[in-house]
């Protein structure tokens, strides 16, 4: 079975939204998912100018200023599966990537997920951290509303509102992904560091805010936990430096 790889377009969100439902059991807005995959670097494969199967990612920035290339989601219909459509949906992410001059992509395994490990692995990857738990604050979850009495989401000082939240030691990353609209949380878990993403995420109209907790960090999975956070599973960092291959 050969495929086409091209960019993706608006009118791609049915039959990626079916994809996405078909892979994964969720169901995603087509109106959102539309205006993403115009505005993401996105691409679809396709067999006899039908989609089976799409790519998803978008670029982020690091704490220290530098651009990287999230590879964030990947499926491919059922029928279509088992022909390399996936390894060509991943080459041409990365062609894509060099081209931007990002000095890292990388993509967030589910540890359990051994397609996209082996996927990964062909293409370059390399696993350069064990298995982090994922904890994701729902804004919609009724335990995320019911969380709101804590002081880790209550406003902010002006003064944090006036500060980037690098002063002490966060780094608050906004996504824009195919499924949803969130903040990433890196570095330094805190209240006021949770606070600042739970405050930028009602105004800026996400619906999600992560973050990755290695092992060992019993503080900040009880921080995360008391401020509404479910763990979700646990997951691995694949990377490729660009220059490596």
């Amino acid at each position: 079975m050969r495929a086409a790889i091209r960019r993706a377009r608006s009118r791609d969100a049915q039959a990626v939204a079916a994809i996405v439902k078909e892979a994964f059991g969720e169901r995603l807005a087509e109106a959102r998912l539309a205006e993403n995959l115009a505005a993401g670097i996105n691409f679809v494969a396709l067999v006899d100018e039908r989609v089976v199967g799409f790519a998803g990612g978008f670029l982020t920035t690091s704490h220290d200023g530098k651009l990287r290339f999230e590879l964030d989601l990947l499926a491919v219909a059922a029928e279509a599966r088992g022909a390399g459509i996936g390894s060509e949906l991943v080459s041409q992410s990365l062609v894509e990537a060099r081209a931007r001059n990002v000095d890292l992509i990388r993509a967030l395994v589910a540890a359990r997920n051994r397609g996209m490990q082996r996927l990964c692995r062909a293409a370059g990857f390399r696993l350069s951290a064990p298995a982090n738990g994922l904890y994701v604050l729902d804004m919609g979850n009724p335990l995320s509303l019911e969380a709101e009495s804590q002081p880790c989401l209550s406003q902010p000082s002006s003064e944090d509102m006036g500060l980037d939240a690098k002063a002490w030691g966060a780094h608050l990353v906004p996504v824009d992904t195919l499924a949803y609209g969130g903040i990433w949380l890196e570095g330094q878990i805190s209240s006021r560091a949770i606070r600042l993403a739970y405050t930028r995420a009602r105004i800026e109209e996400r619906s999600r805010i992560g973050a990755l907790i290695p092992p060992g960090q019993a503080d900040a999975i009880d921080l995360l936990t008391t401020c509404g956070f479910q763990r979700i599973g646990e997951y691995e960092w694949w990377t490729i430096r660009p220059g490596s291959a």
